[in-house]
């Protein structure tokens, strides 16, 4: 980089594995990159890493969040739904015509 050593949380670009990190730090002369969306740390070289550019960074987040979106979390079985009943009691409600609606969900007009 041209600019010195890029900071702590500064986003990059590493040639040597064609890959976008975050810098999380340094180790001995390497820094320590981790992708966008989190994972492993890796080694780079301080000297050919490169900023990214708002085009590249805006990309990037991009296909980050496009990712997560096509992965699926396993939330286990959905809860089985209860039969409606008519024993449920309805609350009462203005509807648009500004009528009441009763417990019983029958419309009572009024004046």
């Amino acid at each position: 980089m041209t600019d010195g050593p890029p900071a702590v949380g500064d986003t990059v670009h590493d040639p040597a594995r064609d890959r976008v990190g975050v810098v999380m730090g340094g180790v001995g002369p390497y820094l320590q990159l981790r992708p966008l969306g989190g994972g492993q740390e890796w080694d780079a070289n301080p000297d050919q890493v490169r900023p990214l550019t708002p085009t590249e960074l805006l990309s990037a987040r991009v296909s980050e969040a496009n990712t997560r979106s096509r992965t699926t979390l396993d939330l286990g079985p959905l809860p089985e739904r209860q039969p409606w009943s008519p024993s449920v009691q309805l609350r009462t409600a203005v509807g648009d015509s500004g009528d009441l609606v009763d417990e019983g969900g029958c419309i009572e007009q009024h004046d």
